[in-house]
């Protein structure tokens, strides 16, 4: 059975997550995955557009509340 824990490498560090179970549960613990898509934004293989879109998105995220999951 595959392991459903997920892991990215950055910095020399790991991070360890559990897939988000649904929207609520991502959005629950949307300061653990924030770190993880942050550093996604960061990498120098990003085009300028995808780091754009990135940066954007993070704001997005930033911004949800419960009720906007209503």
């Amino acid at each position: 059975m595959p392991n459903p824990i997920k892991t990215t490498d950055s910095c020399d560090a790991r991070i360890t997550l559990a897939p988000p179970r649904d929207l609520a549960d991502f959005y629950l613990r949307w300061p653990e995955f924030r770190i993880v898509a942050s550093e996604i934004a960061e990498r120098e293989t990003l085009s300028r557009t995808e780091r754009e879109v990135m940066t954007w998105l993070l704001r997005l995220a930033d911004r949800v509340g419960p009720r906007d999951l209503a």
